[in-house]
């Protein structure tokens, strides 16, 4: 794929670095993929891009942030699919369809459920059929209410038609060490459980991507196994909302450039992260289809009532 050019201006953009405000902490999956795609996408800017960790409330400090700054082009980020659903819960102060200028959307993530080796659940058919019979009793573990996790898992036990016990952490480390350690039944998370299955620490149920995830290819989706669910929560890179034109088009030209890259496709491999291209526009208009998706999900799981209890 050829780099993009474009003919000098009187005050071409960008002049001086960019920042990128990452809204995850240093050293995670998120921080690791955004940091190799702005070193290509500075690459073809020709200036660098310095990315800044604004981590918390679920990534919603950082995309408050975005939303917030100067539509000049200088100040970019990643922007979690989950301002779709924060917005409306009221963890986000920002209008998710208007506060933004989407520029590319760029990987998703790899969810799962795992158990430990000793469980009795061999397979997820067996925790269904368990949890069938003796409702509540099954626990679960996950990264806090109206997270993905929590989210997804609970999609997928109403599509199974099943009542679970969700244990709600501050994040998936605790989730997983809980579930390690047989504090819950199972753990619903992002990639963390990864590693441990590959070490026989953890034995991985299912997975809830459209298809199956390479490394793990003997493991079957929730949508293989009959459920109509699937959760790969992408994230996109962004701007404030007023980018000019010229600047917009130049951004996304670069991060489409680098969403290509093999630098990228490498990282995104090694976190599982299947590649999930979209140019800015058509971002946008996913954006707005899972706005209406989280709408009625909210409504169906009682998002708010739960939040409300803490």
């Amino acid at each position: 794929m050829l780099a993009p050019t474009w003919a000098q201006a009187a005050e071409e953009f960008p002049s001086r670095p960019i920042n990128f405000i990452c809204p995850w902490p240093a050293g995670g999956t998120a921080d690791q993929s955004m940091r190799a795609i702005c070193q290509v996408a500075a690459r073809i800017l020709k200036q660098p891009i310095a990315v800044e960790n604004k981590a918390g409330a679920a990534g919603m400090i950082g995309a408050k942030a975005i939303a917030a700054a100067k539509p000049d082009g200088y100040t970019i980020g990643q922007i979690p699919i989950s301002v779709t659903r924060f917005s409306q819960l009221g963890s986000l102060q920002a209008d998710p369809l208007k506060d933004f200028t989407y520029i590319a959307r760029t990987s998703g993530q790899t969810f799962g459920i795992a158990v430990v080796p000793e469980s009795k659940f061999k397979t997820l058919q067996d925790m269904v059929a368990y949890a069938k019979a003796n409702p509540g009793k099954v626990s679960y573990a996950h990264a806090g209410v109206g997270g993905a996790t929590h989210v997804g898992m609970e999609e997928f036990a109403m599509a199974a038609g099943i009542q679970l016990n969700a244990i709600a952490y501050k994040g998936g480390a605790a989730a997983l060490n809980d579930t390690l350690g047989g504090q819950v039944d199972m753990l619903a998370d992002s990639s963390s459980w990864a590693p441990h299955v590959e070490a026989g620490k953890l034995r991985l149920l299912a997975t809830w991507g459209e298809q199956r995830t390479p490394r793990f290819n003997n493991t079957p989706t929730l949508k293989e196994l009959g459920f109509k669910v699937v959760v790969d929560a992408p994230n996109g890179i962004g701007a404030p909302a007023g980018l000019p034109a010229d600047v917009e088009k130049k951004l996304r030209d670069a991060f489409r450039f680098a969403v290509n890259s093999d630098e990228f496709k490498t990282v995104a491999s090694r976190i599982d992260a299947p590649l999930m291209y979209l140019d800015g526009p058509d971002y946008k208009k996913y954006v707005a289809q899972m706005f209406q998706h989280e709408s009625k999900l909210i409504e169906r799981l009682k998002l708010k009532e739960l939040l409300a209890k803490g």
